[in-house]
């Protein structure tokens, strides 16, 4: 390949990454409120738990208690979303091996990654709109619970997501620790964070390609 066609091959590539990256107003969940049956945690296909409480946290560590809205966007700076559930149900050793996420999108508005994960903040700061940046970074990393593509078709209806081992290993141990402290509520709650990973992988590929065109310029002069 000549100097012309691979650089003119890296600007197409350029272009396209780059016109893949969204607006940062493109988000799932948009207008949101959590009502009974619009999030649920199924296990082994025959147990139900929904969701408590759910909201979300912004990038300066503002979130608002009264407000269940759990809509995520794809701005790095957008908020991050999480789902609580009682476990405190549960009164016997039991261990689950599958398990899914329902939830119902609201609005959807463009296409869209999103991602769940796992949160290690105090689930009371993180009802109590305390958890402050920390539990908002915390949303939006970890181990990944879960994963799913969101479009505008998606817009009005229920979706679900397979959850991973890593989730079955958490809420299982969850479980244990509820029932070897029972009367402690700090183990009668589990929950699930979420957001939309940044949309630039594309784009970082695009000025990879741009690098490996300037090195093989030089190597040619």
């Amino acid at each position: 390949m000549n100097k012309i066609k691979l650089i003119s091959f890296v600007a197409a590539v350029l272009l396209l990454s780059l016109g893949s990256v969204q607006p940062a107003s493109a988000f799932i969940f948009g207008s949101s409120s959590l009502n009974p049956g619009d999030v649920v945690l199924t296990l082994d296909g025959n147990t139900s738990l929904g969701a408590t409480d759910s909201g979300w946290y912004y990038w300066t560590g503002y979130h608002n208690p009264d407000n269940t809205n759990y809509m995520v966007d794809d701005d790095p700076y957008g908020p991050h979303n999480w789902f609580l559930f009682d476990i405190s149900t549960f009164t016997i050793p039991v261990t689950f091996s599958s398990a899914t996420l329902t939830l119902y999108s609201y609005d959807v508005s463009g296409w869209e990654d999103y991602k769940l994960f796992d949160v290690t903040t105090s689930l009371d700061l993180l009802q109590a709109g305390t958890g402050g940046v920390a539990a908002f970074n915390d949303l939006g990393s970890g181990d990944v619970y879960g994963q799913r593509w969101y479009s505008t078709d998606d817009t009005g209806k229920y979706r679900t997501i397979t959850l991973t081992s890593a989730f079955l290993f958490d809420f299982n141990t969850a479980i244990e620790n509820h029932l070897r402290n029972p009367n402690d509520p700090l183990f009668n709650e589990f929950a699930i964070g979420g957001r939309i990973p940044e949309p630039a992988t594309l784009g970082l590929f695009g000025i990879g390609l741009l690098g490996f065109a300037a090195s093989r310029r030089r190597k040619a002069a």
